[in-house]
């Protein structure tokens, strides 16, 4: 796990904007540094050692010595492409999973990244063509940034902060910020500035004297076809969640687990307790209060229960009204733009915690939600018909308190199949934003409506929503909220529940499939009940909520920060982004009966963020 940075073809003949760049990333990388400069490319890497301790040292380079690599992440198939390459001739200096990716390109060039099992961002130098390459993993778990810059050059960066050496007074992306409130998040490839962007998931960057562009690579599509009852699909849910788990045990240094009380982290903890003899599991504890989500926000006893039965030790971060807030700065500081995922948070603290005791890698139970239609708004998405659409609600969402049942369920079969999109978990209604927001800097802003078209096919169902979660929500939420917050304090996330075996199980099957027994993950509980208790099993869905409506509405600090956040001598308003009346707007919105927590919390992040990344705090 590393953080890496670089420019190519830019004014810049030297390294040290280079090391400017990379201090920025410490906290991806606080146990080695390393440079590489070759004519008009000079890049880097910040390395957090995980793997190979002794000799993981960057760039790698392959046997013709054409090929150097700077890289982030973990190659989790590096054993089997390592022995596949040997075979072949090839001889590897190091036991780094890295060397494996200088090699295999030299071997086959950019069908290489395809082959590429694990997490990953990716700066490859090829001599022979004078080529850069800049390649993401299959997911996006991994960031990877870049800016291009005149004369096809480009500067590049595993965190946002980085490439503003090359900027010289960076724009802000009005069109990010508005749909921002909606999604919590300014969808990937965009960010909070207008000529800094994402390079793609699946994708690579490709750069010489001849070309910048981005180019799409696909991960194999393994075959399920020989699997039909439900018990072989059981059994198979089983044999490739573990294979993943195992792939990602992998380490040199201590490992970790998640834990709340909930099936997914239940799974993974219990797994890999099998495996790992000293497991340390990590909790959060919020005060006894109401989740209106999901009923009591407190998980952390039934955690603490679970890993005495494993006999594993259980550490818990109290997380109040208080520390929460105390907290922001940080929070803002690591999430490369703003970020309003309240329960990032909570992984944060975990993270630091961990660092603290000596854990430098933590295992997730994310993405088994999204892979297994684990959600609670697949319930009701499972009884709509799909046959009938009306297309006329276009005010109610999944987020309002006041309609449960059959009115719920008779409001989501009014909506267009777009608007059903936005509908069933994300948040501020375009409505919403425009008594916020300053309609003259918003003018020219499309409807963030758009990021859901794709749903409007000619055959509609369930299965379209679940893949849409699959690739858009996943990696823009929960993967950004796990890396920046887990690397903030040094500490590598791994998610087993994504490998890509397991993504293409999901596109083979169908939502039907998963839900056994007329239960949510129905075939995941199935395929692990014999490790887990039946109280685990039966429990409802418990997603990971911060209570954030209710510090909003009953914390005294919190309130306070809302009435900043939308006053006048707010950077919001310096700015020109929201109005003279949002104050009193907002006051309307808290009186709706709708959870509207995380939407403020949306402004109040984009607050903190200008006045840390304007006023000198956060370069």
């Amino acid at each position: 796990m590393c953080g890496i940075a670089g420019y190519f073809k830019t004014t810049y003949n030297n390294e040290d904007v280079l090391l400017k760049m990379l201090n920025t990333m410490k906290n991806r990388g606080p146990d080695d540094q390393a440079i590489f400069s070759y004519k008009d490319l000079h890049m880097g890497s910040r390395r957090l050692a995980i793997n190979d301790l002794l000799s993981g040292d960057q760039p790698f380079i392959s046997v013709n010595n054409k090929v150097k690599v700077c890289y982030n992440g973990e190659i989790y198939n590096y054993y089997e492409l390592k022995k596949f390459l040997e075979k072949k001739g090839y001889s590897f200096k190091t036991k780094c999973d890295g060397e494996v990716i200088c090699n295999l390109f030299q071997e086959y060039g950019e069908k290489s990244f395809h082959m590429l099992e694990g997490m990953f961002a990716i700066s490859l130098w090829c001599e022979r063509s004078e080529t850069l390459f800049l390649v993401r993993d299959y997911i996006g778990e991994k960031p990877l940034y870049y800016s291009t810059l005149d004369n096809n050059g480009v500067a590049f960066g595993s965190n946002i902060n980085c490439l503003k050496f090359f900027l010289q007074s960076p724009k802000l992306n009005y069109q990010g910020i508005w749909d921002y409130p909606t999604f919590l998040w300014i969808p990937e490839p965009d960010t909070i500035y207008e000529n800094i962007f994402s390079i793609p998931k699946s994708s690579f960057l490709k750069v010489n004297s001849r070309t910048c562009k981005i180019i799409s690579y696909n991960i194999p599509n393994y075959s399920f076809n020989k699997i039909k009852s439900n018990k072989q699909k059981i059994e198979h849910v089983n044999e490739l969640v573990t294979e993943s788990l195992e792939q990602r045990l992998i380490s040199d240094v201590p490992i970790g687990t998640f834990l709340s009380s909930g099936l997914d982290s239940s799974i993974i903890t219990a797994l890999v307790s099998q495996r790992i003899s000293d497991l340390k599991t990590f909790s959060v504890g919020f005060e006894n209060i109401t989740d209106p989500y999901h009923g009591n926000a407190d998980e952390s006893r039934l955690a603490n229960d679970f890993s005495k039965l494993l006999g594993v030790e259980n550490y818990k971060i109290h997380i109040s009204d208080k520390n929460a807030l105390e907290s922001l700065n940080i929070f803002s500081d690591n999430s490369d733009g703003p970020f309003g995922v309240s329960s990032g948070i909570g992984v944060l603290l975990l993270a630091e915690e961990a660092r603290k005791l000596g854990v430098k890698v933590l295992l997730s139970g994310d993405g088994a939600d999204e892979i297994f239609g684990g959600y609670s708004w697949y319930k009701p998405l499972n009884d709509i018909d799909f046959d009938n659409w009306k297309n006329l609600e276009e005010n109610m969402t999944m987020q309002q308190t006041n309609i449960k049942g059959k009115e719920l369920l008779k409001s989501l079969n009014n909506m267009s199949p777009e608007y059903l999109g936005y509908a069933l978990h994300y948040y501020a209604h375009e409505l919403e934003k425009e008594k916020i927001f300053n309609s003259e800097t918003f003018r020219n802003c499309k409807k963030s409506l758009r990021y859901f078209n794709n749903l409007n096919t000619a055959h509609k169902s369930i299965d379209n929503y679940l893949e849409h979660d699959r690739d858009f929500y996943f990696t823009n939420e929960m993967l950004r909220k796990l890396d920046r917050m887990c690397m903030a304090f040094s500490v590598e996330s791994r998610v087993p529940f994504f490998s890509r075996k397991l993504r293409s199980f999901a596109k083979n099957f169908k939502f039907k499939d998963f839900f056994l027994d007329d239960r949510l993950k129905g075939i995941l509980r199935s395929a692990f009940k014999e490790i887990l208790p039946e109280s685990i099993i039966k429990r409802k869905k418990h997603g990971f909520n911060f209570p954030i409506d209710y510090w909003i509405k009953n914390s005294k600090k919190w309130k306070e920060l809302v009435l900043h956040t939308f006053s006048n001598d707010s950077e919001l308003f310096k700015f020109n982004l929201i109005n003279r009346e949002s104050q009193k707007n907002v006051h309307e919105i808290l009186k709706q009966k709708k959870l509207n927590g995380h939407t403020l919390f949306c402004y109040i992040m984009l607050n903190i963020w200008l006045e840390r990344s304007y006023n000198g705090n956060n370069c």
